[in-house]
């Protein structure tokens, strides 16, 4: 039965070798050949140059091994910062170099102008372009394609923080690009500073402000019907502000333009003379000064400020004004 067999078997196993080989599709040698291979940019010594050459697989641990080739589209071997293109050109990345870590005062929108290098050459608006590609914060920024510049959509409010966490230091992530593709990114840290802020005053006890400073930190407080003393000038001011000192005003007043006389005269800090007697600084009444925006010789050496001033004086000159400073030091 064995022997009986055998040559129907043998008509089975034909008729399957058959149908495989019908049904598949087998590589040519040439095709087999090529996929044996694969592209590789060597360096060719006596050109000085990588070339797009395509070699056997089993040639190139060989030629990575003696002469530092390398694959399209990989890093350059022994060139930090460079990857080949397609045809294996070394191609350098940008480099952002200004500093991720940046502060800056509330109430303003600039955060800092960011510089970039490219070894190819390309500088911004000449191939490189930047970009906001992420960063908890993003979208509390915008930046200069061109030029980097990297600022506030709205003013930060150090009191009312925006940041994810409310820790007023905001996060984005800055890339630039070259015209091969290639990026950097940086994540910009940007700490929002508290800053003193300015309350705008409102003269006290009926006076009527005919000026304020440029900077809004002093203003003249006048009493329209003239019946206040002049050791009663601060009673005019803003509550919590004081008369100015001469280096207070000095501080305060350029761009101030208002003018002032003999018979108009801005009254500022009480002092005591050191020959006896109190006074005031009196702009207006001596010197030629004719208008706040001009500084004042006068100083605190004449005198202590007007805390320790015990001399009084009767109720004289209601008819200048007050000299107001929003808070702080009395000389200076």
């Amino acid at each position: 039965m064995t022997i009986q067999n055998q040559p129907r078997l043998g008509w089975m196993a034909g008729v399957l070798i058959t149908a495989v080989l019908v049904g598949a599709v087998l590589p040519t040698p040439v095709e087999a050949k090529k996929k044996d291979k694969v592209d590789v940019c060597h360096y060719d010594d006596e050109n000085a140059a990588f070339e797009l050459i395509n070699i056997s697989q089993n040639a190139v641990a060989k030629h990575i091994a003696n002469h530092g080739d390398g694959f399209p589209g990989e890093a350059v071997p022994n060139m930090d910062g460079y990857v080949f293109s397609a045809g294996c050109v070394p191609l350098g990345f940008p480099i952002i170099t200004t500093d991720a870590a940046q502060s800056m005062d509330e109430n303003e929108t600039f955060v800092v102008d960011i510089a970039s290098t490219d070894p190819e050459g390309e500088t911004e608006g000449n191939g490189l372009i930047y970009g906001i590609t992420g960063g908890d914060d993003s979208t509390k920024f915008l930046v200069n394609v061109e030029t980097g510049e990297l600022t506030f959509v709205d003013p930060p409010d150090f009191e009312e923080p925006l940041d994810y966490n409310s820790d007023n230091v905001y996060e984005v992530d800055v890339t630039i690009y070259d015209s091969d593709g290639l990026t950097d990114s940086a994540l910009f840290m940007v700490a929002v500073q508290d800053v003193d802020e300015v309350v705008a005053g409102v003269c006290s006890n009926g006076a009527v402000a005919l000026s304020t400073s440029p900077d809004g930190t002093s203003m003249i407080c006048d009493d329209p019907v003239d019946a206040t003393c002049e050791q009663d000038m601060a009673t005019l001011c803003p509550v919590g502000w004081n008369l100015c000192g001469d280096l207070q005003h000095n501080n305060r007043n350029d761009g101030w333009n208002f003018a002032v006389s003999g018979s108009n005269p801005a009254l500022g800090e009480i002092y005591c003379r050191t020959f006896g007697g109190a006074g005031h600084l009196s702009l207006g009444s001596y010197n030629g000064y004719n208008n706040l925006g001009q500084d004042t010789t006068k100083n605190c050496g004449f005198g202590s400020s007007r805390d320790s001033c015990t001399a009084t004086y009767g109720c004289n000159e209601t008819y200048a004004t007050a000299l107001c400073c929003a808070p702080s030091p009395l000389c200076g």
